[in-house]
Parts: structure tokens; C-alpha cells; sequence
């Protein structure tokens, strides 16, 4: 079934070691644990273990399995060429494939499977977990950020309140305020309307015809018809003395 060649291991008694993922057996074709036996998966949840027994497999009282560093129960297999004892409130971890018989004396725990192909499977007040494998987590690797942070373009416009004007608008102000000048110019009778814009207003007001000083050419103009009136009368005053 394609399994690889195993690993003599030199002790039967697997108690205070540690094993890597492989395939195992031993040289007088047996497998026991007096104490704690430990499963290292080194990282990898899907490495595989695999005990090849010729004869049996044999658990102390109260002894052990540990697993770590990702090793799973589910991929641990037994397989015995005769029978499988687990002692009393022992702790066994893997799938058990024996030809003759299992017996799971009192209280033991099973993680795992436990399967007889010509005898009977004894049990006495056990546990038996059957768990799935968990799969491998996918491995995310954090690369730093290339990412640039662009200093912010963001101007933020002077307030209109409070503010001053840039020299522009002074300017603009200026030629206003300078064209916002009051000019008195002669009429005779009409006052000019104010002219109103958005701009300062520019008021040009006309002199008053009661108070102001009529200018020289209107003079001339009385006495002239003073004078012709004057003439006029007294052309009739002669007249009128001669009948």
C-alpha cells in the first residue's frame, strides 16, 4: 500500500521518547508504553505515523500519549500482527488494525480507532474519540507596505471676514474710492439723478438756482432787455404827448 521501508527502532518501549513523522518497528516485533510517549508532526498537521507490530502492542497502567507541534491522532496507525492490550486509565492515541483480538481494559481512552480483524474487541467503561483531521491553515506572509503617502494638496482659502485683500482687490478698491468724488457743475434748473451700482456710488450734485451767483452772459442778457424796455416806453411816452 506503499508504505516506505520502517525504522528499526532498538527499544521496544517506546515510554520518554520522542518520534518523527515515519514508519517504525522493532527487532523482537512488539511496541509498549510504561509512561509517555510523544508524537512531534515538526509544523506539518498532515504528517503521518505508522507502528508496525509483528506480535502485539501493550499499554501500561495510567500511561501516556502526547501530541505536538501539529501532530493529529487521525494519522497515526497501528497495525499488529496479533493483539492489542490497552491498560487501566491509559491514554492511547492512533488507529489500532490488529488480526486477533483488542482489549481496552478499565476506564482506558482511545483517540482514535480500534479495529480486530478475527477476534473481538473487549471494552470496560472506555472513551473512544474519533475525530477528523483538521486540515493545514493557510500560511499568510505579511509583506511591509509599499505604499507612498502623498503629502496633502489640499490649500485652504483665506476667510473674506477679517481677512485683507490681496493687492489686487486693493487696487480694485482704490480706482473705486478715487471714482467716488463729488463735482458741482453750473445748471440752470436740473439736478442730475445719483447713479446707483454695485460700486460706491458716484453723486454729482448740480447747484442750487436760489443761492448761486448767476454767471456773467445771463447779466448782459438783463440789462440788454432792460435797456429795449426802457427805450420802448419811452418811444410811446413821446408819442403820445406829440396827439
Amino acid at each position: 500500500l506503499g508504505i516506505p521501508t520502517p525504522t528499526t527502532l532498538s527499544s521496544a518501549d517506546l515510554a520518554g521518547q520522542t518520534i518523527l513523522p515515519g514508519t517504525y518497528a522493532t527487532a523482537s516485533g512488539t511496541f509498549a508504553n510504561s509512561g509517555t510517549l510523544t508524537f512531534d508532526a515538526q509544523g506539518d498537521p498532515s504528517a503521518v505515523f505508522i507502528f508496525q507490530a509483528a506480535s502485539t502492542v501493550t499499554t501500561s497502567p495510567s500511561s501516556t500519549m502526547v501530541l505536538t507541534n501539529g501532530a493529529q491522532a487521525c494519522n497515526i496507525y497501528w497495525q499488529v500482527g496479533s493483539s492489542a492490550t490497552l491498560g487501566v486509565s491509559s491514554t492511547f492515541r492512533g488507529h489500532i488494525y490488529a488480526l486477533t483480538s483488542i482489549t481496552a481494559n478499565t476506564g482506558a481512552t482511545v483517540y482514535g480507532q480500534l479495529l480486530a480483524r478475527n477476534g473481538a474487541v473487549t471494552l470496560d467503561t472506555n472513551t473512544i474519540v474519533n475525530d477528523s483531521c483538521i486540515a493545514a491553515a493557510a500560511t499568510t506572509t505579511s509583506t511591509p507596505s509599499s505604499a507612498t503617502t502623498a503629502p496633502s494638496s489640499v490649500t485652504t482659502a483665506p476667510a473674506i471676514n477679517g481677512d485683507t485683500l490681496p493687492s489686487t482687490g486693493i487696487d480694485s478698491l482704490s480706482c473705486i474710492a478715487a471714482a467716488a468724488t463729488t463735482t458741482s457743475t453750473p445748471s440752470s434748473a436740473t439736478t442730475a439723478p445719483s447713479s446707483v451700482t454695485t460700486a460706491p456710488s458716484v453723486v454729482t450734485t448740480a447747484p442750487s438756482n436760489g443761492a448761486d451767483t448767476l454767471p456773467n452772459s445771463g447779466i448782459d442778457s438783463l440789462i440788454w432787455i432792460l435797456g429795449v424796455v426802457f427805450i420802448i416806453g419811452l418811444i410811446t411816452g413821446i408819442i403820445r404827448i406829440r396827439r
